[in-house]
């Protein structure tokens, strides 16, 4: 599935007030959606969406949304430790994955947890 086709990230780019995605779309988003936008995304954009993601994360605690706050956790680590992988990407990637991890105990959490926790990338 073209990640251009499915979700418009554009749309979340069009001020400082307006690149929250909404509650409801946030379910939606999934690895395979990051993993487009890595391979087909500039280089710009392919940072931007992890600071959309940061973003996102911050607005949904303080929303206090708690299953969309651990699915945001859950692909901040995937999109730290599988695609961008910047310096310290595991370390970073863990926290995030263990925060998913104590939102939303589920068994897909808990594998993604271990299995950052025990790489050596």
């Amino acid at each position: 599935m073209n990640f251009y086709n499915f979700f418009d990230i554009n749309r979340y780019y069009k001020s400082e007030s307006d690149n929250i995605i909404p509650v409801g779309e946030v379910l939606n988003l999934n690895h395979g959606i990051l993993a487009d936008i890595y391979c087909n995304g500039t280089d710009c954009e392919k940072f931007n969406v992890f600071f959309l993601l940061l973003n996102e994360y911050y607005y949904l605690k303080q929303e206090k949304c708690v299953l969309e706050t651990a699915r945001i956790c859950g692909l901040i680590s995937f999109y730290l430790f599988m695609l961008i992988k910047p310096p310290n990407s595991r370390n970073l990637a863990e926290i995030f994955a263990a925060k998913a991890f104590q939102l939303d105990e589920s068994e897909a959490n808990r594998l993604w947890l271990e299995q950052v926790k025990i790489s050596d990338t």
